[in-house]
């Protein structure tokens, strides 16, 4: 979430990550897959967002979360950008930035057999 903003991230074990941030569709504004630097995750499910069920949501505020899911291919670092704009307003720059490197030390264990 937010609290991993210009965080490094260290991953061990691992087969997959998803990274979640609120967003307020009412508003315009959604998050979206800026930069992925690096090689050893590789996004998959693509993005989705889930409105909230919150029982006390109010009326006309439309809370949502936003969810990006990579799959861990091998150790290495990968630096994930995610900008928060108005897709229709190409002029202007994001209203937030979100930046995480996620450091892969070790992938999940192949599963026995």
């Amino acid at each position: 979430g937010s609290e991993s903003n210009n965080k490094v991230v260290v991953l061990n074990a691992v087969e997959t990550v998803s990274i979640k941030l609120d967003e307020n569709g009412s508003t315009g504004y959604h998050w979206v897959v800026a930069a992925i630097e690096g090689d050893s995750l590789q996004p998959f499910k693509g993005v989705h967002n889930e409105i909230s069920t919150d029982r006390d949501h109010l009326p006309g505020n439309s809370s949502s979360s936003f969810y990006a899911d990579f799959h861990v291919l091998h150790p290495g670092q990968t630096r994930i950008i995610l900008q928060y704009l108005r897709p229709n307003a190409k002029d202007q720059p994001p209203a937030e930035t979100f930046t995480v490197t996620l450091d892969v030390r070790s992938p999940s264990p192949a599963p026995s057999k």
